[in-house]
C-alpha cells in the first residue's frame, strides 16, 4: 500500500513490478529507468539476485554488453541513478539464509531496511480502526494526488537549484545532528553506518526543501524525526549483523570439514603407530574416548590445515571449539594432547558428532 501510494504521488500511476527476472534483465530495466524511482515487490523470490541489485544500485553501476564491439573503451552504458523501493516478505537476512546466502555488510550499507511494527508498516493507524481500512484509505486518495510530489518536487528544484545548492552546504551538517538526536546515538559511526546517514541526510534535505515550499503538508522536525528513526532501527538490526556473519561462517566451517571427514574416513586407523607408516596411508587417529565413549579424530596440525585446503581460515578451530566439535587438552590453546608411543603429541581433535550435524 505504502509503495503504491509513494507510487502515485511521484509517479502519477502504480508502478510497481513483480521482483521476477533474471539479475541481468533486472539490473538492464533499473538502468533503463534513469533517475526515477522504481518500486519492486516480493523480493523475498529474488534470492541473490536483490542482493546483487542493491550492490549494483548502490554503486550506480551499469552493465557491459558482451557484443560491443572493437571500441568498447569508448561505449558508453548507463548507470543506475534512480532509487529502489523493494518489498519483501522476509528481511535481507531471512533472504540470505532461505539461500544460504552470505549477506555482505557492503549490501547493508547500501540499502535501509524499515521492518514492521503493531501496525504491520505503518507507525500508528491515523485513527482508523484497522491497517486494513488505513490502506483503502490511501490506495482510494493516491490517484486523485497523482504525480503532485514528482512533478511539483522536481519542478522546485530545478527552477531554483542554485539556491537549493546553497542550502544544502548551509544546513547539512545540521540536518545530520538532528536526525543523529531523533535516533538518539552518539555521532561516532563507522564507515559503513556513516554512508547511510549521508544518504538519509539528502534525503531529509529535499523533503525538508519541498515542506519549505508547501509541497509537502509535514514539519521539518516530524521529517527529522521519521529519518531518526528509521536510522535507529537499521543500527539496531545491524548490532547482529557480526554475530550473523560468525554464524555463516561457522556454518561454511562445519560443512568443509563434514566433507573433509566423509571424504577421508577410511584413512583414519584406531592404531596409534601406523600414523607413522607411510605405507598405511593413515592421515589420522579414530580415538574411542575411555571416559565417555565419544569418537575422536585425531589430525596433526598441519596435515588438517592441508586437508581442508582452500577452506581453512584464521578462525576454523575457534568455530569448531564455540560449536563443541573441537576436543583440548588444558593450556594447550586448540590442540589436544595424545601419546603416541613414548611422546605426547599435538592434534587438532574433532568430535565424530560434527558428521550428524545439520546445516543452519
Amino acid at each position: 500500500t505504502i509503495q503504491r501510494a509513494v507510487s502515485f504521488l511521484v509517479e502519477g500511476r502504480n508502478s510497481i513490478r513483480d521482483f521476477n527476472a533474471t539479475i541481468i534483465g533486472m539490473l538492464e530495466f533499473c538502468a533503463a529507468q534513469g533517475s526515477k524511482p522504481i518500486f519492486l515487490e516480493d523480493a523475498h523470490k529474488a534470492g541473490e539476485s536483490i542482493m546483487d541489485l542493491i550492490m549494483e544500485s548502490g554503486n550506480g553501476s551499469g552493465r557491459f554488453r558482451s557484443n560491443y564491439g572493437k571500441n568498447q573503451e569508448d561505449e558508453k552504458y548507463k548507470k543506475m541513478t534512480g532509487v529502489a523501493f523493494v518489498s519483501s516478505e522476509v528481511c535481507l537476512d531471512g533472504i540470505a539464509k532461505r539461500n544460504r546466502l552470505i549477506l555482505d555488510r557492503g549490501v547493508n550499507g547500501r540499502s535501509i531496511e524499515i521492518p514492521e511494527t503493531d501496525h504491520g508498516m505503518f507507525e500508528n493507524l491515523c485513527g482508523f480502526e484497522t491497517g486494513a481500512k488505513l490502506s483503502e484509505r490511501l490506495d482510494a486518495l493516491a490517484p486523485d494526488y497523482a504525480s503532485v510530489i514528482g512533478d511539483a518536487a522536481i519542478s522546485e528544484i530545478a527552477s531554483h537549484f542554485t539556491k537549493h545548492k546553497e542550502q544544502w552546504i548551509k544546513r547539512k551538517n545540521t540536518i545530520r545532528k538532528k536526525i543523529i538526536l531523533a535516533a538518539e546515538l552518539e555521532d561516532n559511526l563507522d564507515g559503513v553506518d556513516a554512508r547511510v546517514l549521508n544518504g538519509l541526510v539528502f534525503c531529509a534535505f529535499i523533503g525538508r526543501q519541498i515542506s519549505n515550499a508547501g509541497l509537502l503538508p509535514v514539519s521539518r522536525n516530524r521529517i527529522y524525526e521519521a529519518f531518526g528513526r528509521v536510522f535507529k532501527e537499521r543500527i539496531n538490526s545491524c548490532a547482529s549483523d557480526m554475530d550473523l556473519l560468525k554464524s555463516q561462517r561457522s556454518m561454511r566451517t562445519i560443512k568443509s570439514v563434514q566433507a573433509m571427514l566423509i571424504k577421508n574416513k577410511s584413512k583414519f586407523s584406531s592404531k596409534k603407530q601406523e600414523l607413522y607408516d607411510n605405507s598405511k596411508k593413515v592421515i589420522g587417529i579414530m580415538k574411542n574416548s575411555k571416559k565417555n565413549g565419544e569418537v575422536l579424530y585425531l589430525i596433526k596440525p598441519n596435515r588438517f590445515k592441508s586437508l581442508l585446503g582452500e577452506a581453512f581460515h584464521s578462525k576454523t578451530t575457534e568455530d569448531l571449539r564455540a560449536n563443541g566439535y573441537l576436543v583440548t587438552s588444558r593450556r594447550r590453546g586448540y590442540h589436544y594432547q595424545q601419546r603416541v608411543g613414548e611422546e605426547l603429541k599435538d592434534f587438532i581433535a574433532i568430535r565424530a558428532s560434527i558428521l550428524e550435524a545439520q546445516s543452519r
